[in-house]
């Protein structure tokens, strides 16, 4: 199964603690068929500051790929549109 267990098995466990979890399926670009699994989270101001405080120390890092300031919002979209991401881009809203 690898390191994060079955996303099958994530997304059931959420659905059953009330908490959003589907799957959908759409043509990219080219296309092929490409599968989003997504969970909905209830806001939890707690997990978020512990969630920092490890990224903080550095045990956890966050799978950066790009930040693009608000103004290129554009190029942000088509640079996701593209499949060039290979880890989160981020838009920078402020300084």
């Amino acid at each position: 199964m690898g390191l994060l267990k079955g996303v099958s098995e994530i997304l059931a466990k959420k659905a059953r603690h009330g908490v959003g979890a589907n799957s959908l399926t759409r043509l990219n670009k080219k296309g092929k068929s490409v599968k989003f699994d997504y969970v909905l989270y209830r806001p939890n101001g707690a997990a978020l500051s512990r969630i920092g405080a490890l990224v903080d120390k550095g045990a956890i890092r966050p799978d950066l790929d790009k930040v693009f300031p608000l103004s290129q919002l554009r190029e942000a979209h088509d640079y996701c549109e593209q499949g060039k991401a290979k880890g989160k881009v981020v838009i920078q809203v402020a300084k």
